[in-house]
């Protein structure tokens, strides 16, 4: 038989173990109390993360317009606006009511979104001029026009430069006021696009446009021709001097008010070093013909 103290000891230690037991149950329902706590303030933070991200208006939404909203769906569609570089031109001319007459080189594709950004200019009249590009199965070599070699004592006959064309229609290209030109980047922007014949071309055709529409009665007379260059890529300075340079805004447009009497002589000398220049070329007294480089 168990004595009272006995008993007492006995109870002792289970009470001690009840007590622990029901202390770390209590713990752990506060761990539990405390992550739901946790989880709930997380996913509070997110809602109002969320919230804020999303349009507090969209009814307004379906009261965009079409064009809105596609420009909202493609940013890479061009916004047509009235041209700076013509702002610049319109500022310049003495006759402030006159048509401008504008001639658009290698700008068929507009690209730079030109033709939009001159729909509605009354005073405003465009012409694309027409030439033989020298791209594709016409691609020439810029070896061809500028040899390492030349054969300055006629040994094999006299040099010759091979044709680059230009356009042939002269009639309509008379009474240009501005010549607008689009210069190709060429394949590789450091080196080829330097060396490349077509950017040669478009250079040629915008200053033999402007020496054609800038004089008259074979060079007595001169009147005011602008040269734009429209793009990323500019003119070469070989042609058009610094010097004659209006305005630039870098990637976008170059303005040029070209000395005539320089740039005349300029046209009438061999398009390379493949052919020695001819004496009237230095001097800049024959004007004609303009397009017979050859």
């Amino acid at each position: 038989m168990i004595k009272p103290n006995q008993d007492l000891k006995v109870r002792q230690p289970l009470t001690k173990t009840m007590v622990s037991k029901n202390s770390h149950s209590h713990f752990k329902t506060k761990q539990r109390i405390y992550f739901i706590i946790f989880l709930l303030l997380v996913s509070l933070s997110l809602i109002i993360l969320a919230l804020s991200f999303h349009d507090p208006n969209p009814i307004n939404n379906n009261k965009l317009s079409t064009s809105q909203r596609i420009s909202q769906k493609d940013d890479h569609i061009p916004v047509a606006k009235h041209p700076e570089w013509l702002k610049i031109i319109e500022q310049k001319l003495r006759d402030k009511k006159k048509k401008i007459k504008l001639g658009l080189v290698n700008l068929d594709h507009d690209h730079h979104g030109l033709h939009d950004g001159l729909k509605g200019l009354d005073r405003v009249e465009t012409v694309s001029v027409r030439f033989d590009r020298l791209t594709g199965d016409n691609k020439r070599e810029w070896e061809e026009y500028f040899p390492e070699w030349i054969d300055e004592h006629h040994k094999w006959g006299p040099p010759r430069c091979p044709e680059i064309p230009l356009p042939t229609s002269l009639e309509q290209y008379n009474d240009l006021d501005v010549v607008v030109a689009s210069v190709p980047c060429g394949t590789n922007y450091t080196r080829k696009g330097v060396r490349d014949v077509f950017r040669l071309q478009v250079n040629l055709v915008a200053a033999n446009l402007a020496v054609r529409s800038g004089w008259e009665n074979q060079g007595v007379v001169h009147r005011t021709v602008y040269v734009v260059f429209v793009g990323s890529c500019g003119p070469m300075l070989e042609i058009f001097r610094c010097d004659d340079l209006v305005k630039h805004r870098k990637g976008e447009y170059w303005v040029y008010w070209p000395e005539m009497r320089r740039l005349k002589q300029k046209v009438l000398m061999p398009v390379g070093s493949c052919q020695l220049a001819p004496g009237y070329a230095e001097t800049g007294e024959v004007l004609v013909p303009f397009f017979a480089i050859s």
